[in-house]
């Protein structure tokens, strides 16, 4: 079963933006396909594990560590 919800999630428009994501973080970073969806879901993990402790959704932790991080960005 979980290869058929893979096969439609894929199907959909944002299955192939998160396809045509992965392609450009392959050639942008020279990395194998393996190495970007490994880090990627060690970088999800994190984020769930941190909005597990936070009482927040994955999206908030995310978005307010986006938020931290362009600040940050800013004052350099």
């Amino acid at each position: 079963m979980m290869g058929l919800e893979m096969a439609r999630l894929l199907a959909t428009p944002d299955g192939r933006r998160m396809v045509e994501t992965l392609k450009r973080l392959v050639h942008s970073q020279g990395l194998p396909l393996e190495e970007v969806v490994c880090q990627s879901v060690a970088h999800m993990e994190r984020l769930e594990a941190l909005a597990q402790r936070t009482g927040k959704t994955v999206r908030q932790v995310a978005d307010e560590s986006l938020d931290l991080y362009e600040r940050h960005l800013e004052r350099r």
